[in-house]
């Protein structure tokens, strides 16, 4: 309350009208030096998809997790028109496919929940 009695006291009512950021459009978390790392490993792997560039990037230690946020990187190379993946190429998605294999029933994926399990009733005579 204090603080909009001063902006008011100080700039009449344009005082209490919302103010833009001063830094807006920059980002806080990513440093230069640090987008020009991520900007160069996006050009060597074009065909990735923001998420997997930045699981690849915080498994090879290039940014830590708790630090820098998959939605900074987002964010970060679509500012820079580079949040699609740069190759639209069909063999390097195919190779992406976490459960693809050669052969048809070479695997087989169940879920069983142990939470539904049917009663079965025994009569006593």
């Amino acid at each position: 309350m204090r603080r909009w009695l001063w902006d008011y006291r100080r700039d009449n009512l344009d005082g209490l009208k919302p103010k833009s950021r001063k830094d807006k459009g920059c980002s806080r978390v990513i440093s230069e030096e640090l987008g020009k790392k991520i900007i160069e490993f996006r050009q060597e792997n074009p065909a990735f998809s923001v998420m997997l560039l930045y699981e690849k990037m915080v498994k090879e230690g290039l940014i830590l997790r708790f630090e820098v946020s998959y939605y900074s990187v987002y964010r970060y190379l679509k500012q820079r028109n580079l949040a699609r993946p740069l190759v639209e190429d069909t063999v390097s998605i195919k190779d992406r496919k976490p459960f693809a294999y050669d052969e048809v029933n070479r695997m087989w994926q169940g879920d069983y929940p142990d939470l539904f399990v049917i009663p079965t009733f025994r009569f006593v005579m």
